[in-house]
């Protein structure tokens, strides 16, 4: 692009015509300043020792009239005309080199178009945000029906300097902005390496603490792998022995009886023949020895609980047999089942208000009457903890005879006529947790004195419920059909127990069984119809361990997961877990 030179007259590019005024500027501000004034030189006086300065700064600086000036810069002396600073030479050719550069500082260049040669570009179009000249105007095409404005207009230019100054806020308040985001990027950054090692940490932790479960898991199922081991060797060798000894047994009969065969004398024989006959009764009388021989009788179930790490279970071949049957009464109605540390039995009859106990110790149950019906039995460290057909649960101390309290599982304000109280249990860490069924909820409540912890919101009436020793919760609603596991109030799984292909009725009794097992018992609302049946951690089935029930309610497995204790109507059935055949 070229430009119109005014001090020349000469036309000539705009990279020369720039790059001459830049080095003039440049030249003029290293070698045309008074060092005193840092400005320009004015009336430039040259000392002997070459260094100029303005007349009228020298004169301050000399002060008073002294035979010799002595340099500002090289404290070397010239000598003082008569007359003193004033009467120094002045400088010509240093005066018009300084009145080039200030000219050449102030010129305005009119640049020329690229397009005609030698005309002055004096148009600027709104359109294409360019400088053109008249030809490129009238001539062109391009510019035909552009906005347009003449440079030379003052009124023109003044606007777009008030409209860039007015930009040139605008940008120094979003660079303001920019420098705060840029602080608070620096703040967030600093902020995500603290959550980033917090995050970290708290995963280590968790990491940690699921390792020692897994290694817990996996020794807990090795050791009793190692006791299946242990307890299958001990069965072979007693069989083995078994074995050899009546080997052992036939060959001396055999032998004796090929003896008397060989006698002559038909009075030795009969006297032979009468002691095999004898030890052939002996040895008939015992019945052979048996052994189960299938070797996979124990199979391992990987499997996930509820919210914690788990490797899976052990199951074995069993068969569950009925042991023991008591009926104690002809009108009883057994409902709540629940298994005491020491082996015990405890059963709500709902009809003939009272809590029996079938001790592991005695063959008779014992009875405490109480005026309500209750519905569902539990036991802490020291009571026995019942819910009724009240709006109370009742506590029963089980070192102080007659010593009782009862609390309420709604605040006061709170009508006791909105609940329905129908299962109860112990959780983990000791809490008594009581099923609602009208309001859908679980009231977890403090053993000393009844106050409420937490309420948990259900989806299925808490008919039955169980808790385990890590507080993982299973819930049946009887006619709904279904059961639940819940963990911290949310449905982790829907378990819907099925009959030969057709959904069953009613859920009823729910237990908790050894590496997660779950026990459900069942029937369809007709005697003989109930069945229990046992499903893994996650819900899944495994298999039906009881038929023919006649209408089965709650359920209970003893703490050594040995024995199944169902109140089955009128009656009491216990059923004991054979593993092995011996």
């Amino acid at each position: 692009m070229l430009y119109f030179d005014r001090t020349t007259g000469n036309i000539e590019s705009m990279a020369v015509g720039g790059t001459h005024r830049s080095i003039l500027m440049k030249f003029g501000k290293e070698h045309l300043q008074c060092s005193i004034c840092q400005d320009f030189l004015k009336t430039p006086k040259t000392l002997s020792c070459l260094h100029s300065f303005c007349e009228e700064c020298l004169f301050l600086y000399q002060k008073s009239p002294q035979r010799s000036i002595l340099c500002p810069l090289c404290r070397k002396e010239t000598s003082s005309p008569k007359g003193g600073v004033r009467k120094l030479v002045t400088d010509f050719k240093l005066a018009c080199m300084i009145e080039e550069v200030v000219r050449a500082k102030d010129t305005q260049t009119i640049p020329t178009c690229s397009s005609h040669a030698g005309r002055k570009c004096v148009v600027f179009c709104e359109t294409c945000c360019e400088l053109i000249c008249l030809t490129c105007l009238t001539k062109s095409n391009r510019h035909r029906k552009h906005e347009v404005g003449e440079v030379s207009q003052e009124t023109e230019v003044a606007r777009k300097r008030q409209l860039m100054t007015e930009h040139q806020a605008k940008y120094e308040e979003k660079l303001a902005e920019n420098d705060v985001a840029l602080t608070t990027a620096g703040v967030l950054g600093k902020d995500l390496s603290k959550v980033v090692q917090k995050l970290r940490k708290e995963v280590e932790v968790k990491a940690n603490e699921e390792t020692a479960k897994i290694a817990a898991a996996k020794k807990c199922l090795l050791d009793d792998i190692h006791q299946f081991e242990k307890e299958r060797e001990r069965l072979l060798n007693g069989y083995t022995e078994d074995l050899k000894s009546r080997k052992e047994t036939l060959q001396q009969i055999i032998g004796h009886s090929e003896n008397v065969l060989h006698l002559c004398n038909d009075y030795e024989f009969l006297r032979g023949f009468s002691r095999v006959s004898s030890d052939l009764r002996v040895f008939t009388a015992h019945p052979d020895p048996n052994i189960d021989e299938n070797v996979s009788v124990l199979e391992f179930r990987p499997s996930t609980p509820l919210g914690s790490t788990y490797l899976g279970s052990l199951l074995r071949t069993t068969q569950w047999k009925l042991r023991a049957e008591s009926s104690h009464s002809k009108n009883s109605g057994g409902r709540g089942v629940t298994t005491g540390r020491d082996g015990s039995v405890l059963v709500a009859d709902l009809w003939n208000r009272q809590i029996v106990t079938f001790a592991s110790s005695e063959s008779l149950p014992t009875f405490k009457s109480i005026k309500t019906r209750p519905r569902d039995v539990a036991v802490t460290n020291h009571h026995l903890v019942v819910v009724d057909d009240t709006a109370f649960v009742k506590m029963f101390s089980l070192t102080e005879s007659g010593a009782h309290f009862q609390f309420p599982t709604v605040p006061c304000e709170v009508s006791n006529d909105h609940v329905d109280l129908r299962s109860v249990a112990v959780d983990g860490s000791g809490h008594i947790v009581v099923g609602d069924v009208k309001r859908k909820v679980l009231t977890e409540h403090k053993p000393r004195d009844g106050a409420i912890v937490r309420v948990l919101q259900l989806e299925t009436p808490p008919e039955f419920l169980a808790i385990n020793s890590v507080s993982h919760t299973l819930v049946s609603g009887e006619y709904s059909g279904i059961a639940q596991g819940v963990n911290q109030g949310d449905t982790v799984f829907t378990i819907m127990p099925t009959i030969k292909g057709t959904r069953v009725r009613c859920c009823t009794g729910v237990s908790w069984g050894k590496h997660g097992l779950i026990y459900i018992a069942m029937h369809n609302k007709t005697t003989g119809s109930g069945h229990v049946h046992m499903y893994d951690a996650l819900g899944r089935f495994v298999k039906c361990i009881i038929q023919g029930l006649y209408l089965p309610q709650g359920i209970g497995l003893t703490e050594d997961d040995k024995q199944i204790v169902v109140a089955d109507y009128d009656n009491i059935k216990v059923y004991t877990k054979e593993n092995l055949q011996t």
